[in-house]
């Protein structure tokens, strides 16, 4: 069969991409591979990959030459740009930040500048973000064609990150006006954002529910995904807890997937700290303990955890220690099997980052950036140590399951549990559920154990008077205020 111009190719390929035809932009891909060849073809090719949601593959259909930044090419700067942001979407966003600092700026075109811009952006570098937007004129950003809509909305959220909302919604209030539904969508959003931001959550709830007038029915892309955790926050603030939870919820997991960037779907988490009661906020405690990348919501997390219950040293985990070595963390985690004897550096290195991803599981390529921080783009090596890495923890037991390009411990049997210094786990469960309704059932899924365990250690709670049987209602207990509590000697 005759290969078509590339031409006509490319053509059809932007028409099965934009229209979301996945199966079939999939297999006219394939018929392209003569192509590949062209560098502007294989960055063309390795695009449409990432906008259908296949960025291992995207990733994989660059080539991508480790040279130091003196014998770099100018043809290789566009190719090492483009796998900077897939880099970032899968999770090894330390990476990205690497190599966009080797690669000299001055070589750069404009399209080039705004790739980096949004990889700087999704990581809270606005001040750096900013000025690679190419602004000559905020007033007319806004104008004109669809993608520089889009570069309004960047340095929209550039502003708004610096505190500038003013000067965002100003930017930005125009393009709500677009023919276009989903720019309007994604511009509603956005300035629903930016009010949140400036603590404007009357208005901002205004905007978001402008914005649900264009919402994609059942859609679950990112864009929606942050629409629902944008007007989630608006609902809780003005005074519909109820709904707002809902969809904070639904956002994370609509936003959670293990092998890609973590920190849109712990942000919904942090959010979702608010609903709780306690003041040990499990949500908190998982988001602090999770091994993220320049998480913006990690001060506010410290700031609001009273530091009379709860002590924190930020990143810093034992794992290897039923309480926190006396130099580094006072995050106590405890009661989780074997491991006690990690053996080689690496490979505990590896399972204590494993404990600290929790029930999630960590993205390979977080993995990688936190084992090896310094060898950017030795990807193929990594892959083969994390393979004799991940042999030589399952010869001692741990079950490391491998998924969707993510990496997790399904060996520990029950959850990794944070506690105040000096307190031990049925301390911390009761305080985090301090003045709640717990079940069985609750027992079970916090620590992980099976329901006759449960039932065996509510009952030893209820004796100890701790807890209030509830009337009528088999196996559910009211906590009672444990301020009276007196932390064990952890020596």
């Amino acid at each position: 069969m005759t290969q078509m111009p590339y031409k006509e190719w490319r053509t059809h390929t932007e028409h099965l991409v934009s229209s979301r035809q996945t199966q079939k932009a999939l297999q006219h891909l394939a018929t392209g591979l003569s192509f590949s060849k062209n560098t502007e073809a294989r960055l063309y090719m390795s695009d449409c990959y990432r906008r259908l949601g296949f960025v291992r593959r995207a990733l994989q259909t660059l080539k991508i030459k480790n040279r130091p930044p003196e014998k770099m090419l100018a043809n290789e700067i566009p190719e090492q740009i483009m796998a900077c942001r897939h880099i970032n979407l899968l999770g090894g966003s330390a990476y990205a930040l690497k190599i966009i600092q080797r690669i000299p700026h001055e070589k750069l075109g404009i399209a080039e500048k705004q790739i980096i811009g949004n990889i700087l952006l999704s990581n809270y570098e606005y001040q750096k973000a900013l000025p690679l937007f190419h602004i000559e004129s905020l007033k007319d950003l806004s104008k004109g064609t669809y993608q520089n809509a889009l570069r309004a909305i960047s340095v929209g959220d550039c502003l708004s990150g610096l505190r500038r909302c003013d000067e965002a919604i100003e930017l930005c209030t125009s393009i709500t006006s677009s023919n276009h539904p989903l720019l309007r969508f994604i511009a509603n959003t956005a300035l629903g954002e930016y009010c949140i931001d400036a603590g404007r959550y009357s208005r901002a709830l205004r905007y978001l529910k402008t914005a649900s007038e264009d919402l994609p029915p059942e859609d679950r892309s990112p864009d929606t995904a942050h629409w629902r955790k944008a007007m989630g926050i608006a609902l809780m603030f003005n005074g519909n807890a109820r709904e707002g939870k809902k969809l904070l919820i639904r956002s994370h997991k609509d936003l959670f997937d293990p092998s890609y960037k973590p920190e849109g779907w712990l942000e919904a988490l942090y959010w979702l700290g608010f609903f709780e009661k306690a003041k040990v906020r499990k949500h908190w405690l998982k988001v602090l303990v999770y091994p993220h990348h320049s998480f913006k919501w990690t001060q506010l997390i410290l700031d609001q955890m009273p530091i009379d219950t709860l002590q924190i040293v930020q990143n810093e985990v034992s794992p290897t220690t039923s309480r926190p070595n006396d130099h580094s963390s006072k995050i106590l985690i405890s009661n989780f099997d074997g491991v006690q004897n990690f053996g080689s550096l690496k490979k505990e290195e590896l399972l204590a980052l494993l404990i600290r991803g929790q029930d999630f599981g960590v993205p390979l390529f977080r993995v990688f950036e936190k084992l090896w921080p310094d060898e950017i783009l030795a990807f193929s090596a990594h892959e083969t140590r994390i393979q004799n890495l991940i042999f030589e923890a399952r010869a001692q037991g741990h079950q490391i399951q491998v998924r969707k390009g993510s990496l997790k411990n399904i060996s520990i049997r029950r959850s990794v549990l944070f506690s105040p210094r000096g307190i031990n786990p049925t301390d911390a469960f009761l305080r985090a559920f301090e003045n709640q309704t717990i079940s069985r059932r609750d027992v079970e899924t916090y620590f992980k154990i099976k329901r006759t365990k449960a039932g065996e250690l509510l009952s030893e709670i209820q004796n100890s008077g701790r807890v209030k049987a509830l009337p009528n209602q088999r196996w559910k207990f009211l906590v009672k205020p444990q301020s009276g509590i007196q932390p064990k000697d952890s020596n």
